[in-house]
């Protein structure tokens, strides 16, 4: 299950909207530094992959990796889910994106700190008990967190619920890894709705609720 929800953060990157109605592709390039006994950079990367495709259209989005274990990822609005599919498995596994055991202990607000695809970007950093994670964002990008308010895995909603912004760059560190990834293009345009469907006749598995 821990490496289930290493990958699924890995792949959980925020879309960029314009206004309230961005719908399109973003490529985000990544980056991993790894805190794995045994595990170099090299191999984490390899595994997670150093490029994601992410297409947002409304409150679904779908991310496409080019990792070798964590093929893809969707989240369907409608039913606050996430789907999974690995390399190793021919089942989808969901995990309900109203739960995260991490919890936020303190918020901190750099203003100007970065620039970013041409955006002055203002810098928040959520410490939580089991991770930091900060977030890049222009006012000029903005998001009604309300769209995501029952998105609480990744902190998701923690961090929209005061930014009211969607980031161009994020990072984020946990015991095992440390992960950043940048927006490097955004391309809105119309989005065939079945990107996000899920297979019919997918055979799905839900994730462990124990971590332990």
């Amino acid at each position: 299950m821990k490496l289930l929800i290493l990958f699924s953060l890995a792949l959980f990157v925020p879309g960029i909207f314009y206004g309230q109605s961005f719908e399109g592709e973003i490529v985000y390039k990544m980056a991993f530094k790894s805190k794995i006994p045994n595990v170099s950079d090299v191999q984490l990367t390899a595994m997670m992959g150093d490029t994601n495709l992410y297409y947002i259209q409304g409150g679904n989005y779908k991310t496409v990796s080019n990792g070798k274990y964590l093929q893809w990822q969707v989240y369907i609005n409608a039913v606050n889910k996430l789907y999974n599919k690995t390399s190793n498995s021919e089942s989808l596994v969901w995990m309900d994106a109203g739960v995260y055991n991490d919890s936020l202990v303190s918020v901190t607000l750099r203003p100007g700190a970065a620039q970013i695809l041409g955006y002055t970007c203002d810098e928040i950093t959520l410490t939580c008990k089991s991770s930091v994670q900060e977030y890049y964002y222009s006012s000029k990008i903005p998001e009604d967190s309300k769209i995501f308010e029952k998105h609480l895995f990744g902190s998701w909603y923690d961090f929209l619920s005061r930014a009211h912004a969607l980031p161009l760059k994020m990072s984020y560190a946990t015991k095992e890894f440390i992960m950043e990834s940048t927006a490097v293009t955004v391309q809105p345009g119309h989005l065939d709705p079945a990107i996000f469907q899920i297979p019919s006749d997918a055979k799905l598995t839900s994730a462990p609720k124990n971590d332990d």
